[in-house]
């Protein structure tokens, strides 16, 4: 009887597992990416199947909102190459 009930209970233990199935295969193109263009040199960002971001030689356009903390620093196109110091906090 104590197999009995100790089965029972690894049987209802187990049954969510089984009852899920194996994880889907990607097919295809993944719908949250990252593509690289190499002939014209753009990343772009690809959240569910839509481009939400590019980033390419004049800077990074973003569509939508931007939510971030702490600050944004023009330092200049001659400052580019120049180590920065550390931000203020």
């Amino acid at each position: 009887m104590r197999q009995f009930i100790l089965a029972s209970m690894l049987l209802l233990i187990s049954a969510p597992a089984y009852a899920a199935g194996p994880a889907p295969q990607p097919t295809g193109q993944e719908a949250t990416r990252i593509e690289t263009d190499q002939k014209t040199g753009v990343i772009r960002f690809i959240v569910n199947g839509r481009e939400v971001g590019r980033l390419d030689r004049d800077g990074l356009r973003v569509r939508g909102n931007i939510a971030y903390t702490g600050e944004i620093d023009d330092i200049g196109q001659g400052n580019y190459d120049k180590p920065q110091p550390e931000p203020k906090r």
